[in-house]
């Protein structure tokens, strides 16, 4: 009885660190995909800007545009 609860204490403790090694690899993992779509974000944000400036641009042409009724009703 005794060397089967050593034997369990054993497994127990090796379940232990698998666990920790395996929650070491996640948060290594999800820190490296951090850092990559950061880096990614940082690489399209001139992309970004140049495409949504014309868009503003437009959207605002159009208001301005609109009947001053069709303004009222759409800012309420």
């Amino acid at each position: 009885m005794r060397a089967t609860l050593m034997r369990l204490a054993g497994s127990e403790e090796q379940n232990n660190s698998r666990l920790s090694v395996l929650a070491q690899h996640g948060q290594k993992r999800r820190a490296e995909e951090t850092e990559e779509k950061y880096i990614a974000d940082c690489q399209t944000w001139p992309n970004e800007a140049m495409r949504e400036e014309p868009k503003k641009q437009k959207d605002k042409e159009k208001a301005d545009c609109q009947p001053w009724y069709n303004r009222q009703e759409n800012a309420v």
